[in-house]
């Protein structure tokens, strides 16, 4: 009887501090947003923040006056790709409209879809002319650096495969 007295009394305190610390982590410092404080790893946008060039770049012991010119270099391509980013939140409203409560028409969808190819032609070739900007600026020995640091990376295109080992599984066509 004792023993049946603990082991209940033992489920609960593990029910009860599972709950709680899974309404701890649920809880946050900002409305909308979920699991509290996240590191933003720099802070949102600029060089060394989400979207900038900070990661790319760490590591190949920049000077001073190249950061300030990457910088020059960022605060130019972002002003040159925030109202391509904003008429694509327009694109994407426009396919949200078109396409809730399930309704489709295949032109109507075509036709926002082709606007939204060539924003982002604009959107990858802005990218492309930050990327040939800031490599002009690296040294010999940084580009070099840069190369065998982009070696060691995994090719995104080739995607996560996760733990599993074996063959990709075999397409049905």
């Amino acid at each position: 009887m004792k023993r049946s007295y603990i082991t209940v009394i033992a489920v609960a305190v593990i029910a009860i501090l599972g709950i709680g610390s899974a309404l701890v982590f649920a809880q946050s410092s900002e409305p909308g947003k979920r699991g509290g404080k996240r590191p933003h790893f720099g802070g949102k946008g600029g060089p060394e923040g989400r979207g900038g060039f900070g990661p790319m770049f760490r590591g190949l012991d920049l000077t001073d006056e190249q950061k300030a010119k990457l910088k020059e270099l960022h605060e130019a391509n972002k002003a040159a790709v925030e109202p391509i980013r904003e008429s694509l939140k327009g694109v994407h409203e426009k396919m949200k409209a078109a396409t809730e409560n399930g309704s489709f028409d295949e032109a109507v969808v075509t036709a926002i879809a082709n606007e939204k190819a060539g924003y982002d032609v604009q959107l990858t070739v802005e990218r492309a002319r930050f990327m040939s900007q800031a490599f002009a600026l690296l040294t010999d020995e940084q580009k070099a650096k840069l190369a065998e640091f982009k070696a060691k990376r995994p090719d995104p295109d080739k995607g996560f495969r996760g733990p599993r080992q074996g063959p990709p599984p075999a397409e049905n066509n």
